[in-house]
């Protein structure tokens, strides 16, 4: 078997560009469960997406060798939670009700204009898969839409630490996208 003239990271790169490459790029999206899976890591509900006792950006990379992928690290977006954390006239409590296998969360924002309110179930589908859902959204009116607009903080959803952690994982084995935030 011919050995690749190429590093994944060239690869990815000449590709993006439209640029002639040794071979064809394989990158498929991976989703968090399909590492864990493979090296047996149960998540919780509240640490789901990059929990503190399991370096998925490096587990992500094995993953992504094991099966002689070029490094595509896509993952950072913490889908569960994107509303911003508390900040000046803008308080934000969440309550959990529930256990280690299907939680309901709701997320309240008090704002001198008014309150929003974000109901979210979480369950666990599988041993590595958690799965949620937004039961009612904080904008439901144009009331709420207004409320939002005017006292929302800027939005901080660049968590820069996991972009640094995957890129040095990925180091030449591929690219990174930075699409990450912190959970409230």
């Amino acid at each position: 078997m011919m050995k690749d003239s190429m590093t994944g990271r060239e690869r990815l790169t000449k590709t993006f560009k439209g640029e002639k490459v040794d071979r064809i790029s394989v990158s498929p999206f991976l989703w968090a469960n399909n590492v864990y899976e493979m090296f047996k890591y149960t998540p919780t509900i509240d640490k789901n997406l990059y929990p503190d006792d399991f370096d998925f950006s490096q587990k992500y990379v094995e993953y992504a060798d094991h099966f002689g992928f070029d490094v595509l690290f896509s993952l950072g977006l913490l889908w569960e939670n994107f509303l911003p954390p508390s900040a000046e006239n803008w308080e934000v409590t969440v309550k959990k009700e529930g256990d280690a296998d299907k939680q309901k969360r709701t997320t309240i924002i008090k704002t001198p204009g008014g309150d929003l309110k974000l109901i979210q179930n979480f369950s666990r589908s599988s041993k590595h898969l958690i799965v949620f859902a937004h039961q009612e959204y904080p904008i439901k009116t144009k009331k709420d839409f207004e409320i939002f607009a005017k006292y929302a903080p800027p939005a901080q959803y660049v968590d820069l630490d996991i972009i640094k952690s995957a890129k040095k994982a990925t180091g030449k084995q591929g690219t990174c996208e930075p699409c990450s935030i912190r959970s409230v």
